[in-house]
């Protein structure tokens, strides 16, 4: 196999130096909450990823390791076993040597809300990162690791991918187990990675992907196969579609000349490019049910966190309820708290919400099969500006909140479509992405679509 991770490279890295040297000397930039002491790990001395660093979002289970999920209330939990991604990633060879920041419960969007300390913009301290993938997302932009696990609920993955300037990938839900990994909102969640380059990508869900009985939502799939191996099966006649309506809501102008550019390149080499049509009313209700939904499913998978079995917080000066209010009252990010009682609104006496809210998500997943039944891929800008400034952040996205441009990245989560950010200019801070979605189970062809595009890109 050619070199894919510069493995050469890695071999010549004593990486117990090496992780203490990165943590202090990148400790105030946030990224890392953990350093791992990997000689406690049983790791295969052979295997596709023999000897190659990573890093892993610190909301996965790893036995006998604080495992904090980027709140106090997880402060001291230790889990008893190990997440399956984790073992997989062992069984090939790879060196685990951080646990990376997050927002707290993954429910954030900067990268700013951790319990610990916020993430910086690995270009520009003034900008965020993004969340709730942050770290994982900043020490891969930094070459500090190779590649890094996440998890992508609305966007956690391909929304820091892209302020990042690397590679964020979301496969099918249920193609990579989930056991292991901190429920947010189950029926959304999804294991993603961070990558310099679509070949690593490709290669880590051949290494990640499979069934798992531990996990009731895994799929039974061909393990042989290989999307690695297939990536460069290039086809002519895979048919890319697009929205002419969404160039209107594109804010900014370098972003929307850019991908029309692109689309065009595209479209002269020989490749198929279809103007679509869709029921845009209905698909800009994404924001509004994912609200609706994942919050409700956050809310009953978090109320184990309480303090007192667990975690720091509880104070055992009071009762048992007011002493439970405390700690989730005091000790949850306001970002968790919204969440929390938004869900608890939307499920007591207004429970029809909650109900319309699944059914709507249900019209949404039946257009965007419509969708998908047209072209191969749906390819649109994975954002519609930059980086935002920490200081505008939260003001730019109440302005923004409900329009289909800021969260049709979400629309992959609600029907467990394969979804991946890539960048298409070769710029850091300001690199314009675009987003790449197939219908579910079709991970090889979002691959090979994201090739394409990686031609055209390097074309003069």
């Amino acid at each position: 196999m050619k070199s894919i991770f510069d493995e050469e490279n890695w071999k010549k890295i004593n990486f117990l130096n090496y992780a203490k040297e990165i943590n202090k000397k990148f400790l105030k930039e946030g990224p890392i909450l953990f350093v791992f002491d990997f000689n406690n790990f049983e790791i295969s001395k052979k295997g596709k990823l023999s000897n190659i660093p990573f890093a892993i979002k610190d909301n996965y289970s790893i036995k006998n390791v604080n495992t904090t999920a980027g709140t106090i209330l997880l402060d001291n939990f230790r889990p008893v076993n190990f997440s399956t991604v984790f073992k997989k990633l062992l069984s090939e060879g790879s060196i685990p040597l951080f646990k990376a920041n997050l927002d707290e419960l993954a429910m954030g969007w900067s990268g700013m809300t951790s319990h610990y300390k916020g993430v910086n913009n690995p270009f520009d301290k003034n900008l965020i990162i993004g969340g709730s993938s942050s770290g994982s997302a900043y020490l891969v932009a930094k070459d500090i690791v190779p590649f890094s696990l996440g998890s992508d609920t609305g966007d956690s993955v391909r929304k820091p991918a892209v302020y990042g300037n690397v590679i964020g990938f979301k496969p099918t839900w249920g193609l990579v187990s989930r056991y292991g990994l901190f429920d947010f909102a189950p029926s959304w969640d999804t294991v993603g990675w961070f990558t310099k380059t679509i070949e690593q990508s490709a290669l880590l869900l051949d290494i990640l992907k499979g069934y798992d009985s531990k996990d009731q939502t895994s799929k039974k799939i061909d393990q042989k196969f290989s999307y690695f191996k297939n990536l460069d099966k290039d086809k002519k006649n895979l048919i890319v579609g697009y929205f002419p309506e969404i160039l209107n809501e594109i804010k900014n102008q370098k972003i929307k000349e850019t991908y029309i550019l692109f689309l065009n390149k595209y479209k002269q080499k020989g490749y198929k490019l279809k103007n679509l049509k869709a029921n845009f009313e209905l698909l800009s209700l994404i924001s509004i049910v994912y609200d609706v939904v994942s919050s409700t499913e956050a809310l009953s998978c978090n109320s184990n966190l309480q303090g007192f079995l667990f975690g720091n917080g509880y104070d055992q000066n009071k009762n048992y309820l007011d002493a439970i209010k405390k700690a989730r009252g005091d000790n949850f990010v306001y970002e968790v708290k919204k969440r929390f009682l938004f869900a608890a609104y939307s499920i007591s006496k207004h429970e029809k919400i909650y109900n319309q809210a699944r059914r709507i998500r249900h019209l949404i997943n039946k257009e965007l099969d419509k969708i998908f039944e047209q072209v191969d891929a749906l390819v649109l800008p994975a954002v519609m500006d930059f980086a935002p400034n920490k200081k505008t952040a939260q003001q730019n996205r109440i302005k923004n909140s409900r329009t289909l441009a800021d969260n049709f990245l979400t629309l992959f989560n609600s029907n467990g479509s394969p979804s991946l950010s890539f960048p298409i200019t070769n710029e850091k801070s300001e690199s314009v992405f675009i987003n790449i979605a197939t219908k579910p189970n079709d991970d090889l062809n979002c691959f090979r679509i994201a090739k394409i595009f990686e031609r055209l890109k390097d074309e003069k």
